[in-house]
């Protein structure tokens, strides 16, 4: 008997197993032709895309090793996160041998990118059975998809970390379910290791990327046997209480931990300190969280580009197909919940939880910066990635409807061949790292015999990797017309006199250029000795590094600091002047306020003094000038006096810093009943050797 097609029953079997062996092998070619993609462009290709938050890696693993500590304590982080697993670890073992430059980062990217794939193949593998399925999920995931999980999961790898862990704990909490006897604890305890380290890096990303959404799968799954099988208390339900113990146990010790660490060292709150939107801006941050999740598909056309020819044509099927994506995945998460097999409905209740969770603080907190939607949605790459993967299963699950079943292929088969989408830079293969402006920079500063300076955050980092770490250059801010230490990813140390002598140079803009004061830059630091403009930016070459005469640098303060009227001086009243004796800032009888305020030290903890040089024009008054020394936004008051007399006096205050600050000011404040003049403030340690102030 022949089929609608004319063909027999034997030979229906014969061209479907023939098929079947074309589609396995094609699906083996694809998949080498993305993994060799892939490392391509961790090795190479990542090169012209490399920035300074990529390169923190690879700084931080240098201040650990040259520090002696995992955590050192000159190291600023950021919003809590002290990546405790991340990628600095497989750069570690090459620095005894190996100059710390883009290769150990780019092993560091592979080492990263193949535990995500092997986390994908773990998660796979406990919702489907089939090899080939596996493999079709970690062909996917291997494209690339787009140029937001090109960066996140392999290029920068910061989002591969938390994907890769995710994968790990979900399929450790199912063998956990799974296995019996003395394996049974084995993966139990394997499980609260890894949630006590993912607590131990950052508290609140792990509660909701790792222990909520997993948390929520092991209630999903008794809420599912409990409706169709009654509630009864058996060996299934303990194993999940067991489980749900380990969980919150282990990510309590780690919080513990991360609490004990991050007293000690240094760290800078910015997202993590979210605030609620107002409902105009949660419908806006809505629909950005569907551009965010279209761009993390590789489905948004690029603005501005030809709609007519192969490439508009492709941009347009992708866009549909992601459009069509966004619901389909929301089909699947909901199917897998209700699925039968435990496994499957265990990863689906994760993603949906995971990606729930986090479209929603995307859309209704301050969390995301939504002035560019495309570079927020890092945040969701992990969920919508673990998304994709049950949204294959369920494309290949018997259960499933015909119409998803066919759509789920085809939308497979695109995002199978993301490797060719003219946005993703995997589709883009180098056999050279590319010339960069920065690396122009970078050669032409060796070339000098330059070997220390600064630049802004997005360069600084970049730049001393690129030159395998034998030019460093660090990252400042211009603030008030003077460079300014950058305290984000950071070490003090690199801003103490100690770390540099000699000539130093600035790498800026031409737009951080103009917000340089020159001549005041120039009266404390010394003239310029060279200028050049190389690939767009401005190098400027300076007898002495900045750290020697710069206020908000030395945070150990080894040598005295004094703190010179200038017009960046901070005041409310009071004007600068500039008599024969030195400048000075003036507030005339009448006007009360403060002549002098800020700026805002840095410093470590320790015994100082600062001494005023200060002139009382008349007979002064009680509140004529009050003079202290504050931290934590005035708040906390380490020191205070007054001038004892009228005439040009110097008046020390000395006090005791318990713990480092970030924010230490030492003020002027006037009622205005007489003239005061103020010629400087001295700052030194009290152990240190002051250098004597000019007499009057």
């Amino acid at each position: 008997m022949s089929n609608g097609w004319g063909l027999t029953g034997g030979q229906w079997e014969r061209h479907h197993a023939i098929a079947a062996r074309v589609a396995k092998v094609a699906l083996l070619v694809v998949l080498a032709c993305n993994l060799a993609l892939l490392m391509g462009y961790v090795f190479v290709g990542y090169f012209e895309y490399f920035h300074s938050d990529s390169a923190a890696k690879s700084l931080l693993a240098q201040e650990i090793y040259e520090a002696g500590s995992y955590f050192p304590r000159d190291w600023t982080y950021v919003n809590g996160d002290l990546m405790v697993v991340f990628g600095q670890l497989f750069i570690l073992p090459f620095l005894p041998f190996a100059e710390n430059g883009y290769l150990l980062h780019a092993i560091s990217g592979a080492v990263t990118s193949l535990l995500v794939l092997w986390g994908t193949w773990l998660v796979a593998s406990i919702a489907v059975r089939s090899v080939w399925i596996r493999l079709l999920c970690v062909a996917i995931v291997a494209s690339g998809l787009s140029l937001q999980v090109t960066e996140n999961l392999f290029g920068q790898g910061s989002y591969g970390a938390v994907f890769y862990l995710a994968c790990f704990q979900v399929y450790l909490a199912w063998r956990f379910m799974q296995a019996e006897g003395r394996s049974n604890w084995l993966w139990g305890a394997l499980l609260a290791g890894l949630v006590v380290l993912a607590f131990w890096s950052n508290t609140q990303r792990a509660a909701a990327s790792y222990a909520l959404p997993l948390l929520s799968a092991i209630a999903v799954d008794v809420l599912y046997r409990a409706w169709n099988s009654g509630f009864h208390v058996d060996r299934r339900l303990r194993k999940s209480i067991i489980l749900a113990g380990i969980i919150l146990g282990a990510g309590l010790l780690g919080a513990v931990l991360h609490a004990a660490v991050l007293a000690r060292v240094d760290n800078i709150q910015g997202a993590g300190l979210a605030r609620w939107l107002s409902p105009v801006e949660m419908t806006r941050n809505l629909g950005f969280t569907l551009q965010g999740i279209l761009e993390i598909l590789g489905a948004m056309p690029p603005a501005g580009g030809d709609v007519v020819g192969v490439a508009g044509a492709y941009q347009a099927v992708r866009f549909i197909a992601g459009l069509v994506l966004v619901p389909l995945m929301g089909v699947a998460l909901a199917a897998g919940i209700r699925n039968p097999q435990p496994g499957y409905r265990f990863l689906a209740a994760f993603a949906a939880a995971s990606t729930g969770l986090f479209c929603f603080l995307q859309a209704t907190t301050t969390i995301p910066d939504m002035s560019n939607p495309a570079f927020s949605s890092r945040y969701l790459v992990p969920s919508v990635v673990l998304s994709l993967l049950v949204v294959v299963a369920h494309t290949f699950d018997h259960n499933a409807r015909p119409l998803f079943r066919v759509t789920g292929v085809l939308v497979s088969l695109m995002l199978l061949m993301s490797m060719v989408s003219p946005e993703n830079p995997m589709a883009h293969p180098k056999i050279h790292r590319p010339d960069t402006p920065k690396t122009a920079v970078v050669r032409w500063l060796e070339q000098q015999g330059l070997r220390y300076g600064y630049g802004s955050y997005w360069n600084a980092g970049a730049m001393t990797v690129m030159s395998d770490s034998r030019v460093k250059v660090r990252q400042i801010q211009i603030v008030r017309g003077l460079p300014r230490p950058m305290f984000h990813l950071s070490s003090e140390r690199w801003y103490r006199p100690s770390a540099w002598s000699g000539k130093t140079f600035l790498v800026l803009t031409d737009e951080e250029l103009a917000a340089l004061d020159m001549p005041l830059l120039t009266s404390l630091v010394g003239e310029e000795v060279q200028r050049e403009k190389i690939g767009g930016f401005n190098v400027l070459v300076f007898p002495r590094n900045p750290a020697d005469a710069l206020a908000g640098w030395d945070d150990e303060l080894r040598r005295p600091l004094r703190l010179t009227p200038s017009p960046m001086s901070m005041h409310n009243v009071g004007e600068l002047v500039e008599p024969a004796n030195g400048a000075a800032m003036l507030v005339s009888k009448g006007a009360g306020g403060f002549l002098h305020f800020g700026p805002y030290l840095k410093l470590e903890d320790g015994p100082y003094s600062a001494t005023f040089d200060i002139e009382v024009v008349g007979a002064p008054r009680p509140g004529v000038a009050h003079l202290d020394v504050v931290v934590n936004s005035g708040a906390d008051v380490r020191a205070s006096g007054a001038p004892a007399r009228a005439g040009r006096q110097r008046v020390t205050l000395p006090f005791d810093l318990t713990s480092d600050v970030s924010d230490l000011e030492v003020r002027v404040l006037t009622d205005g009943s007489s003239e005061l003049r103020l010629y400087g403030i001295q700052l030194q340690r009290r152990n240190a050797v002051a250098s004597k102030p000019p007499k009057p």
